[in-house]
């Protein structure tokens, strides 16, 4: 077949899917292409079972699936997935579009189920973000014409065959206001082990149920069919077991079928047939076929060969070279994004908000049926790595990828890539795209959009270096928000040495041609060799490669002679005189010789004979030669061959009989007679004197009675075998199909056909070639694999260390060269040595003991524990692997999770539906290996890790336990509400020291969380919801120590449960606030003091003074004038000044309390202040940071606030009774003292060791947290320090407070108390503490509201004597204001009369002035 080479070499690598080892595989992929269709009965609307039909098209794009609002028929859209090979995960690659006004509505969402589980639910909100600028294709309201993308990855943990998948929509308006979109859906499904019918993992020992009956062992692996009855001895994957593999398929050691891997023919326009991610393998007609995509034409940079388009990279693909594949990814939809960050690290982000628009982590985007690295909206302005490491001797390295560029106008966009540390290349737009297939197109562009293909190709001489390691840099750098940077068809693979049989030639590899070479001689047949005898003689079967036999030879087949001839010549020579030619025969023959025969004749001698004349060398004379089929001389005839009966015998003319005429002589196969006897015999036939006779096995073929006539195979007695051709000329051979054909049939007597190959070979016509190497069988072409070594069908040398084992029909690694090869080799220490911790099979060496001074584990809370193993092991564990047993539990009351967090720890979780307790111990077993290796389980020798783990008490709650919580939670929230209406009231009527007590209370019942020690359930509820600082919502930021930060870290886990952040800056934060509002208020109100207080000075009334001439009358009656003046203003100044004075001195005592306020805020939040330093200065780690330098900074300098608020209370210690009532000194310190007896100092030493323990019960909490039982019991001693002052004497004023304060001492002692028990039956089980551990909770709750009851209860009759005080104030108060109206009446009926007196004197005056103006005095 002339194109047999071509289909050789074609798409050799189109089936490839990942450059590693994995159990991931894609099942199911649709609405990939650029135009969609709704496939048949695979999608249906979910309410009314019908097809549905809501492609959304517009001008330019691709099409997407329109979701229906809420209230259609077609609002839920489903489709399921039938006959999955088992697996124990699924994973899902969904492309979500938001469209038009969504709103921030939690039910305008697009939600993914999957088995009636919700997966996902994402909400858009595209006119908020206009990320993607509006469409320039699609016919929307301008107003709302945006669209935002997402690309969404989930996971789901599921073993069914049958998987449904819903996808809908909550928008309730109509699709041109608001709607949601999708489309790329690509499923992929976690195998489970080639013996495993059911699995939790990869690993072998991960089996949940085995084939036909099969017994799971107690390490949940299962057996293979070898040993069934019945003959059913074949493991037919998803089937069972069979007594033969279908389709013939091969089978491997363990005689698991090989799968038949199907092709789907749902594939793009254009394309017949295409692998399961949407690579075609055949185009139909007038289709070009380019790295897996049907074009119309072939691109300008790739030669046309037949339907094919081939790159150099095809090209030079089909030498006969050793090639390594290293990276095949973006040429259809098999990249995944874990490959993608493998392989691509991001460098710079040049801080863009351009880049990464469809989700962070989200490098890839997609074009029709693949996935491209970048892309519009996702690689706008950004810098890239890619980085691959090699360990096999690889001289050269051949790089191709493609690069897509796209922007609104040319020369703008440019690309630049670096390999290695070569000069540094650049791409620009510069012009747009030639062809009719227009790969890419976006809703969001405009019609005259730019975009470009352009090919890059290198290749890397490494046959001078020593690393092995390529690394390219690419930067795509643009600030314009349409313009985007991609890459496709990325591949990159070495060699280092040609195929056995051939040469590699550098001079041809550098001028790109085929740079291996046939070796001749070396035994071995390659190429376009026909032979090779390891030698260069000639005549001997086999000459430079080719078939020759010897000079005689007639019949030559394949270097072996059949019929040979001899050239008989007489030659008579009379005499020879001497060497120089003195010849004794007559001249006159020379010179005829000369003029008739000779063409150059010089003095008698020839040189060159005429045509049909041959020089015989001894008598120089030209003569011919009977049987050239050349008549000279005296030829009579001469017909070439050395037939005597065909009329020419010997170049005579011979007239023989014809025998045809007697019936009994052609019977007998006589062909000429002569005088009545038979000469000759026709073919086939021999002469036995006269008589011709038939003999089977003289390989002379009798056409009248045989078939054939030869010793071959093909040939038995003389009949033609099926499945062979044989010659039909005497001496033939027979023919069958190839060497390697199994199963050859007849066509007709020229034809054969080979229908069936030997694994590793596919038939065309009569021929079998070899399949790619990465296949096990394959058909139609090379490269089209139907089984294969590996399961995702990549060549077993893409990983370094690994060779195919055509017995085994399996990868294998080889021992003992240095390379560990995951799920192959445990080790490989470069030697096959036992003993020296890897033995001389690869597995590793480690003691049991060795192994349990490795590892850890550490109780996270919430049934969560993480396993860890020590990083100097130089192992890691698999996590996969994991396998558990619960004593006196069945594992029917706890299912697990066992997540990878790092290659040293594995988090284990599990979900209890019994109570465990401490005597339930937990076995955990899990595989390890070398740090090389990636999460594989190995192939055989499994080595396991175990752990023993004592469990945390995890209380399962049954229903009257579950309604006990509620009424925990809701007895909570209406004490909240009481005390957040009783702070209003607590202000309004200056009753802060009250509030103050409740609220430290509180804080006290706030840190008993953080014991460490296993609380029954009651106490964990109403511990973990009690906090003072919920009532109060402040504002806090909490940017700082996160865990994506280089200096994060983390308190313990009550802690976190609590919310509690060991940053000091994020922990510090609440009470600092409180704190700061306290002293704000203190200022505003001491600023408000100075104001009226300068009021009050400025307005004082001023009487004026005027001066007149004294005499008697006028000093008299200015005398009663000034009397009734001064009353006057006196009355005027009562009226006045008495509202500022007032307001002033109200200041100047708020100011003097609300300083004292401040004081006793300090001491409310001396608990909060204590652990914020504790926690900082304890769990910290790295102080070199500058973030948490300076929080250590500043939690130092706090400390200065304990001591300040410690020597506060200590100025107060043994002063004098006179100077604790001094005015002043209470002005400063009476807080301290307050309700204190002050005539003893006993009082004064009650409220300072009051504050010490305060300082010593956090230390002791925080700083002994990892010892439970010495943490409880100091914290006890600590609190109830207050408790023995008190027993020991009264230090109040009266007996209400002492009452009141030994009530809430006793309460919180009482509790730490039960608490220690319960840290001591943590340490040692005791069986009363264990039965009664719910009442002993119970217990602990009534004593928190016993403590919080009397309090209560004190600021309820502290109101209730306030109200009736103010009450009595106001009566009071309407009493003097009704005696104050009486005397005021009074007042003014005196003043009447004084004034009618004082008319009548003036009057009695005034005639005497008008009589004698001398007389000055008047008589009264």
């Amino acid at each position: 077949m002339n194109n047999t080479p071509f289909f050789h070499l074609m798409l050799c690598f189109s089936f490839l899917l990942q450059n590693t080892i994995c159990v991931i595989q894609s099942v199911y992929e649709e609405f990939n292409r650029k135009i969609i269709s709704f496939p048949n009965n695979k999608w249906t609307c979910q309410n009314i079972q019908i097809p549905p039909n809501q492609v959304f098209h517009c001008n330019k794009g691709m099409d997407s699936i329109k979701l229906n609002q809420t209230n259609h028929q077609c609002n839920v859209i489903n489709t399921k997935f039938q006959s999955l090979l088992p697996h124990f995960k699924v994973q899902l690659y969904i492309d979500v579009y938001g469209h038009g006004a969504l709103e921030q509505n939690q039910d305008d969402c697009i939600k993914i189920k999957m088995n009636n589980v919700l997966l996902k639910t994402e909400c858009l909100y595209p006119l908020q973000s206009k990320a993607f600028g509006q469409s320039q294709q699609c016919s929307y309201d301008s107003s709302i014409n945006y669209q935002l993308r997402r690309t969404k990855i989930i996971e789901y943990n599921n073993q069914d065959n049958l998987i449904s998948l819903e996808v809908y929509s909550g928008t309730s308006n109509v699709f041109e206001n608001e709607a949601y979109l999708f489309r790329n859906i690509q499923l992929f499904s976690y195998r489970c082990y080639k013996t495993c019918k059911t699995c939790f993992g990869e690993g072998k020992n991960e089996c949940n149920s085995c084939y036909d009956g099969i017994t799971k062992s107690s390490t949940n692996s299962c057996q293979s069919c070898k040993m069934m009855p019945n003959n059913n001895n074949f493991l037919q994957i998803a089937e069972g077991c069979k007594d033969k593999c279908e389709k013939n398929l091969g089978y491997d050691e363990d005689l698991i079928c090989n799968e038949d891997i199907n092709f789907q023919v749902s594939c793009e326009e254009g394309c017949q047939l295409c692998t399961n991610t949407q690579s075609c393998l055949i185009c139909n007609t007038r289709k070009f076929l380019y790295f897996g995509q049907c074009l119309n034409s072939c691109p300008a940079y790739t030669k046309t060969e037949g339907m094919y388009c081939l790159n150099n990279l095809d090209i030079f693909i089909k030498y006969n070279l050793r090639i390594i594949q290293l990276v095949k990814e973006f040429h259809d939809l098999s990249t995944t994004k874990s490959m993608v960050n493998s392989l691509f690290q991001i460098q710079n982000n040049r801080n863009s908000n351009l880049n990464f628009l469809k989700g962070d982590g989200i490098y890839f985007s997609y074009l029709s049926n693949k996935r491209i690295f970048g892309g519009p909206f996702v690689w706008v302005n950004a810098v890239f790595q890619f980085s691959i490491i090699w360990t096999q001797n690889i001289q050269y390295i051949k790089i191709f990828f493609q690069v897509i560029l796209g922007d609104t106008q040319t020369n703008r966009n440019v690309f630049y890539y670096k390999i290695n540390n070569q000069v540094q290349q650049s791409i620009t737009l510069n012009n747009g795209y030639v062809g009719d297939d227009q790969i890419i197109e976006d809703q969001n562009w405009k019609n005259s959009y730019i975009f470009n293909i352009y090919q890059v190709q290198q290749s890397i001489n490494y046959q001078f270096s020593s690393a092995k390691q390529l690394i390219i840099d690419f930067d795509c750098k643009n600030e314009e928000k349409l313009a985007f940077c991609g890459i496709q068809n990325f591949v990159v693979f070495g060699f280092s040495e040609c195929k056995s049989g051939y040469t590699f030639d550098l001079f041809n590899y550098e001028s790109d041609r085929n740079p291996c070479i046939p070796i001749c001689g070396d035994k071995l047949i390659v190429g376009e060799e026909e032979c090779d005898d390891g030698n260069y003689d000639p005549f001997d079967g086999c000459f430079n490669c080719r078939y020759q036999c010897e000079e005689q030879c007639i019949n030559c087949i394949k270097g072996q002679c059949f019929l040979t001839y001899q050239k008989e010549k007489t030659l008579e020579i009379t005499h020879i005189i001497n060497v120089e030619y003195q010849l004794s025969y007559d001249l006159d023959m020379l010179q005829l010789s000369c003029i008739f025969n000779c063409s150059n004749c010089v003095r008698n001698i020839c040189l060159r004979c005429n045509y049909g004349y041959y020089l015989n060398s001894i008598n120089n004379q030209c003569v011919t030669n009977c049987g050239d089929s050349i008549q000279q001389d005296h030829e009579q005839c001469d017909d070439g061959n050395l037939d005597n009966y065909d009329g020419c015998s010997n170049c005579e003319l011979i007239q023989y009989e014809k025998c045809n005429q007697d019936l009994d002589t052609k019977k007998h196969g006589c062909s000429v007679c002569y005088y009545g006897k038979c000469i000759k015999c026709y073919d086939g036939f021999l002469l036995d004197g006269d008589a011709c006779v038939s003999i089977c096995g003289d390989n002379l073929l009798n056409k009248l009675q045989e078939e054939c006539d030869t010793l071959d195979e093909g040939c038995q007695k003389c009949k033609i075998k099926n499945g062979y051709v044989c010659g039909i000329l005497p001496y033939s051979n027979c023919f069958t199909c190839d060497e390697n054909c199994t199963e050859c049939l007849t066509l007709d007597k020229n034809n054969l056909i080979c229908k069936s190959c030997i694994n590793g070979y596919y038939p065309i016509e009569d021929k079998c070639y070899m399949c790619d190497l990465n296949c096990v069988t394959c058909n139609l072409q090379s490269n089209l694999c139907t089984s294969c070594f590996r399961e995702d069908c990549d060549f077993c040398e893409s990983t370094p260390g690994l060779i195919p084992n055509f017995k085994t029909k399996k990868c294998d690694s080889i021992c003992g060269d240095g390379i560990q090869v995951d799920y192959y080799e445990q080790c490989d220490d470069h030697n096959l040595k036992d003993g020296d911790g890897c033995d001389s099979q690869c597995n590793l060496e480690y003691s049991d003991n060795d192994l349990n001074q490795m590892i850890d584990h550490n109780f996270q809370g919430n049934n969560i524990y993480d396993l860890t193993i020590n990083p100097s092991s130089q192992l890691y564990l698999l996590c996969n692997t994991t396998n558990i047993t619960i004593e006196n539990i069945n594992n029917s009351f706890y299912l697990f999770t066992s997540n990878q967090i790092d290659k040293l720890t594995c988090r284990l979780q599990f979900d209890l539906k019994k109570t465990i307790n401490k005597v339930n111990t937990i076995h955990v077993k899990i595989n390890y290996a070398f740090s090389s290796q990636k999460n594989r389980l190995l192939l055989q020798k499994d080595k396991q890790i175990q752990y023993v783990i004592t469990p945390k008490e995890f209380i399962v709650l049954s229903e009257d336990e579950n309604i006990q919580s509620q009424t925990i939670l809701n007895v909570q929230s209406s004490f909240n509400f009481i005390f957040l209406i009783l702070i209003p009231i607590s202000i309004i009527l200056n009753m802060f020291d009250s509030l103050w007590v409740i609220l430290e209370i509180l804080s006290w019942i706030n840190n008993f969380y953080f014991f460490n020690v296993n609380f029954p359930f009651n106490v964990e509820t109403f511990f973990l919801n009690s906090d003072w600082s919920s009532y109060i919502s402040l504002p806090t930021y909490q940017g700082l120590n996160q865990p994506d930060s280089s200096y994060y870290f983390k308190a313990p886990k009550r802690f976190t449960d609590k919310g509690i952040d060991p940053l000091f800056f994020n922990n510090i934060q609440t009470p600092f606030i409180f704190i700061l509002f306290s002293l704000i208020i203190y200022l505003i109100n001491q600023g408000l003091y100075y104001i009226f207080s300068f009021l009050n000075t400025t307005l004082k009334p001023k009487i004026p003074q005027k001066n007149k001439a004294f005499t008697i009358i006028n000093f008299q009656i200015r005398k009663m004038t000034q009397e009734n003046k001064s009353i006057q203003i006196n009355e005027q100044q009562k009226l006045e000044n008495p509202y500022l004075i007032k307001i002033t001195n109200t200041f100047k005592l708020t100011s003097i309390h609300l300083l004292n306020q401040f004081k006793q805020t300090i001491q409310l939040c001396l608990l909060d202040i204590t652990l914020a330093i504790s926690l900082q200065l304890q769990f910290s780690k790295d102080s070199s940071n500058i973030i948490v330098g300076l929080n250590q900074f500043f939690a130092i300098l706090t400390i200065a606030i304990l001591i300040f608020q410690i020597y506060q209370q200590y100025q107060i210690l043994n002063i004098h009774q006179l100077k604790a009532k001094c005015k002043h000194f209470q002005e400063l310190y009476g807080i301290y003292y307050e309700e204190i007896n002050t005539k003893s100092s006993y009082g004064y030493y009650y409220q300072f060791f009051g504050q010490i323990r305060k300082v010593l019960y956090i230390l002791f909490l925080v700083n002994c947290y990892y010892k439970p039982l010495l943490q409880v019991s100091l914290c006890y001693l600590s609190t109830s320090l207050g408790l023995f002052f008190l027993l020991f004497e009264n230090p109040y004023h009266s007996k209400k407070e002492f009452l009141i304060e030994f009530i809430s001492n006793f309460c919180l002692s009482s509790i730490i108390l039960i608490i220690t028990l319960f840290a001591i039956n943590d340490q040692i089980t005791i069986l009363f503490i264990e039965q009664n551990k719910i009442i002993l909770g119970w217990l602990i709750i009534s004593l928190v509201f016993l403590a919080i009851f009397f309090q209560i209860c004190d600021i309820l009759f502290r109101l209730i004597m306030q109200i009736a005080k103010i009450i009595k104030i106001i009566i009071i108060k309407k009493q003097q204001q009704q005696q104050q109206l009486q005397k005021q009446l009074e007042q003014q009926q005196k003043t009447k009369t004084q004034q009618q007196y004082r008319s009548e004197t003036v009057f009695q005056v005034q005639p005497i002035r008008n009589q004698n103006q001398t007389l000055q005095i008047a008589l009264f």
